[in-house]
């Protein structure tokens, strides 16, 4: 039938590049990657609705924490290993992922006790500390395969991957909790996150598994290697860090400096305002970012400025749209939702919605100095920016609450993308 449908399709110019799309899997990519992060705004919006405020706001400093925990596992090491591996020889790549996969491996046993430290102290039971400890893990391998394969031009199966991460867990969640009303609870979507994180991770191994891995055992540990891409990454690291302090300490701020519920409030306004950064990253940056690494490593400056042109370009158009689509459909859901405590504090959108933008859009500059290896320009833009953050969020969040965060996030993007854009303009200028 799916044959005799294309061929249907092929009958007319239009149906032709319909079918010439899913034969070469980008029409199935884009799908994927569509549902995938749709499935994070109606999860959101589901959520808003079922649950009480306060336990949206616990979930919400749960994913916080993993989202931050993920980058100081991994080190942010695939800022280094994946340039590497561009242009690199397949029959060399086993050694290399090994090395990496044996550095994360250690990552892992220093979480695992990090975490046990953490749940003793703050007296956390167990369960959910080996909750925590799972769902990290199998995200980021997730996320490390993804990368892999997007790397390998394996677009189609990263696409799978990504789904697997990002939208099975969610619909099926919704779907569970839908049948099944005393299942509604944040644990529900725990478990499914953690299920399909671990599904993800399984068909994003299965290309890597049909590499050449027979001898690599007998290959040494390089730990040149190791020790030098760890040099390297650990500029990347502390950026990396950096820039995610406003995305977990917004929360824990809030629920310093406020209560649960506000910060469930919060968390469900973030939500669909990170809808913006979250579909142009998967569906436009990822794909893009190899080519301006290529374009630097085999010495095409022009070419090099018309990627990352274009880019700024597809990025600007898409979040511009994404945005008024946004405060367009804001509304209705809110009626939907039903709950006052959405109601009171929905003007906070226009300012996440703006951050969310502006941090999005100055992608385009920092993946032209990542490409060019200035690692020292990100991570002066990340520390600029997270100052900025802290001492607005400080000086606004007591006095402002929900509205003083928003201000506080909106500065801290603002000033990250000047630094951005400065240093990419200083780059263009010397290679001219």
């Amino acid at each position: 039938m799916a044959c005799l449908g294309l061929s249907l399709y092929g009958a007319t110019p239009a149906g032709a590049m319909i079918g010439r799309l899913w034969r070469n899997g980008a029409l199935g990519g884009f799908v994927l990657r569509g549902a995938g992060l749709a499935s994070k705004f109606v999860l959101m919006v589901y959520l808003a609705r079922v649950l009480p405020p306060a336990e949206l706001g616990f979930y919400g400093l749960f994913t916080a924490a993993v989202a931050y925990a993920v980058f100081a596992v991994g080190l942010d090491f695939y800022t280094y290993a994946n340039r590497d591996l561009i242009g690199r020889p397949e029959a060399e790549w086993p050694a290399r992922l090994r090395d990496q996969g044996l550095l994360h491996g250690a990552g892992y046993l220093v979480l695992g006790i990090g975490a046990a430290l953490v749940g003793a102290w703050r007296e956390l039971s167990p369960g959910l500390v080996l909750l925590f400890c799972a769902i990290l893990i199998c995200e980021h391998l997730a996320i490390e395969v993804y990368r892999l394969l997007v790397i390998r031009r394996r677009n189609v199966r990263a696409n799978v991957v990504f789904f697997c991460r990002i939208g099975l867990p969610a619909y099926l969640a919704i779907t569970v909790m839908a049948l099944h009303p005393p299942a509604r609870s944040v644990f529900t979507v725990l478990a499914c996150w953690l299920g399909g994180s671990a599904l993800g991770v399984l068909l994003g191994a299965a290309p890597l598994a049909r590499l050449r891995w027979r001898g690599v055992a007998g290959v040494p540990v390089d730990r040149g290697w190791l020790l030098g891409g760890l040099r390297v990454a650990a500029v990347f690291l502390a950026g990396t860090l950096l820039l995610r302090v406003p995305l977990i300490a917004d929360r824990y701020l809030l629920d310093l400096f406020a209560d649960r519920a506000v910060v469930g409030v919060y968390t469900f306004f973030f939500g669909i305002a990170a809808a913006i950064p979250q579909l142009l990253e998967a569906s436009v940056i990822a794909q893009r970012y190899p080519r301006l690494v290529e374009a630097h490593k085999t010495g095409r400056p022009a070419e090099l400025a018309r990627l990352r042109r274009n880019m700024l370009r597809e990025v600007s158009g898409v979040t511009l749209a994404l945005s008024l689509l946004c405060l367009l459909l804001i509304h209705p859901l809110l009626r939907y939702i039903g709950r006052v405590e959405y109601e009171a504090h929905w003007p906070v959108l226009l300012l996440l919605v703006l951050a969310n933008g502006l941090s999005v859009v100055s992608l385009a500059w920092h993946y032209h100095l990542y490409a060019a290896g200035r690692d020292r320009a990100i991570f002066a833009a990340n520390a600029v920016s997270v100052a900025v953050f802290v001492l607005a969020a400080l000086a606004l969040t007591p006095s402002l609450g929900i509205l003083g965060m928003g201000v506080a996030l909106t500065t801290a993007a603002l000033a990250q993308a000047c630094c951005r854009w400065m240093a990419s303009r200083r780059l263009s200028r010397e290679a001219a």
